[in-house]
């Protein structure tokens, strides 16, 4: 992947609105979530060649390691009350629209989900 561009590069992306606001919505509220105990949340805007990232990002929280690989996992959760469902969706409405979610988690500091949806451009076009 080619690194992000200025924000003021990014491009319209190929992806349904009201599915990309479910996405985000949806993460929002899961990273607030796991900051009960304060907390950054900051939302980014970058684009490579092909696509459009989104990252939302908490500073301040994290997932452990053995809980990675497994969160985008229908009826995986760590909430006493939650029905581990909303990253599953998250994923699979990406997915659907052409895109790819991504996760990374460094302990005691942060944790970054990155949305990657197409531009709709191929490399080289104008």
């Amino acid at each position: 992947m080619s690194e992000l561009m200025r924000q003021s590069d990014v491009s319209r992306i190929m992806a349904k609105p009201i599915l990309l606001r479910r996405v985000l919505v949806n993460l929002i509220l899961d990273v607030v979530q796991a900051m009960s105990n304060g907390g950054k949340l900051t939302i980014t805007v970058g684009r490579t060649e092909e696509s459009v990232a989104l990252t939302v990002q908490d500073i301040g929280t994290w997932i452990s390691h053995e809980n990675l690989g497994k969160i985008f996992n229908p009826f995986f959760t760590t909430k006493a009350k939650g029905q581990g469902l909303g990253l599953a969706v998250c994923k699979r409405l990406v997915e659907a629209q052409g895109g790819v979610i991504s996760v990374r988690s460094e302990l005691g500091k942060e944790s970054a989900f990155t949305i990657l949806l197409p531009t709709g451009r191929t490399s080289g076009a104008t």
